[in-house]
């Protein structure tokens, strides 16, 4: 029997940071000035959400994941994600009823993404960018979460991948978040 004051449902929000690595992928063989195809950067990242758990295995989730001047050689970027997510949870207490308040989760949902390049090198038959770019990008992750009373710390890795930026550059992100919730 799950036994949690927020096991059968309910809203929740929180916060917190981590770390964000963004990697672009050259598209139709364009390089970068150094020759290369692909550039990765790593930024510190920031997240708020809110959502809403229907029972203890299903619930929705708004956030809002920034990542900011995540730099390579050749560019910098600052990554804003605006999105929706199905969260589908396995609380442990179901299979060890001591372990009540833990419980993994997987994600799945859409992102408006908008990436803002700036300082970039430029050379001939490279790759250019545009200082702005935005679409809808999938994300999917895993995560961890315990919760006590109505407070619960999350640990959690996601995924955005896919957004063309100029025709010229595949755009993917990894994501590793630490943060705390509060339950209503």
């Amino acid at each position: 029997m799950i036994t949690s004051a927020f096991a059968e449902g309910g809203f929740y929000m929180g916060g917190g940071g981590g770390y964000s690595s963004m990697i672009g992928i050259s598209k139709d063989n364009l390089t970068f000035p150094n020759g290369d195809l692909s550039q990765s950067g790593n930024a510190f990242a920031l997240t708020a959400y809110m959502g809403y758990n229907f029972n203890h295995f299903i619930g929705i989730e708004a956030n809002y994941l920034g990542s900011f001047s995540s730099r390579t050689n050749f560019y910098n970027a600052t990554q804003g994600l605006l999105g929706g997510s199905v969260l589908l949870h396995l609380p442990f207490e179901v299979f060890l009823p001591s372990l009540t308040g833990f419980n993994t989760f997987i994600r799945g949902g859409y992102d408006y993404n908008s990436i803002g390049i700036g300082s970039q090198v430029n050379c001939a038959n490279c790759i250019n960018l545009p200082s702005l770019t935005y679409g809808y990008t999938p994300r999917f992750g895993v995560g961890a979460e315990y919760n006590h009373d109505s407070i619960g710390y999350r640990v959690e890795w996601s995924h955005s991948s896919d957004l063309l930026v100029g025709n010229q550059l595949n755009i993917d992100n990894n994501v590793f978040l630490a943060s705390i919730m509060y339950h209503y």
